[in-house]
């Protein structure tokens, strides 16, 4: 039965610069990827992994010995190559980019890295690129990633699941599946309770909010999912 492992970013109350302060030193290129992605899409920055949450999954790579890995979302590359900085000589990370913006970014990073050569950039639609692997990587994947459209998040899960893309054992590390905690505080409310204070929001004018919990929706939707798959052992992690 393969684990997955819901992970969610850090509360804000939490004390995350004191974890990155006290977790090991990140490699002078990564941090040079992190910084280069700050100022150059300061409006998306926040789309990247923290240093914190790349290291865990690098470190989960490390302590399983795996091999080959699959992401799905790149944006810069940061976490791709976090990864691949795991995986060793004999390892590979194939990354998944929709955004032709940001995979070129990621393309270049990814190329001036020093162990650059062990990640595999596709650009295309996760969903379709999905598909081509049907077949060729068939339980050849020991970690899977996914970082990707929110919204989707059901069906990239059902897809990798029916195509059985994830090796028996394998982990599949899902982010943000608390979505800035906004999941959880959404489903503490009644269905009357949440429609009014929808249409409380909206007269407000305050659209971020309601369009936010289309997303909370999305991934309590996926949450209720996996919870319900006798095939996968879930961790979902706060």
């Amino acid at each position: 039965m393969p684990p997955l492992l819901l992970s969610s970013p850090p509360h804000p109350s939490m004390p995350s610069e004191y974890a990155e302060e006290h977790s090991s030193a990140e490699h002078p290129y990564l941090q040079r990827v992190r910084e280069e992605t700050a100022r150059a899409l300061p409006q998306r920055a926040h789309m990247m992994s923290g240093v914190v949450q790349a290291k865990f999954i690098a470190s989960l790579i490390a302590m399983m010995n795996a091999k080959q890995v699959l992401e799905l979302g790149c944006f810069t590359g940061y976490t791709a190559l976090c990864m691949a900085a795991a995986v060793g000589e004999e390892g590979k990370v194939t990354s998944l980019e929709r955004d032709c913006e940001v995979a070129a970014i990621a393309k270049n990073n990814i190329e001036m890295c020093p162990w650059g050569k062990r990640v595999e950039l596709i650009q295309g639609d996760a969903l379709d690129v999905l598909d081509e692997l049907t077949g060729t990587r068939t339980r050849e994947f020991d970690l899977i990633f996914l970082d990707a459209n929110k919204k989707q998040y059901s069906t990239y899960f059902t897809r990798i699941m029916e195509k059985e893309l994830l090796r028996v054992g394998g982990v599949l590390v899902v982010d943000n599946t608390l979505w800035k905690g906004r999941v959880a505080e959404l489903y503490s409310l009644s269905q009357t309770e949440r429609v009014e204070r929808n249409k409380e929001l909206q007269r407000k004018g305050v659209m971020s909010l309601v369009a936010a919990d289309k997303y909370a929706e999305a991934m309590h939707a996926f949450n209720q999912l996996v919870r319900g798959d006798a095939r996968v052992e879930v961790v979902m992690l706060p």
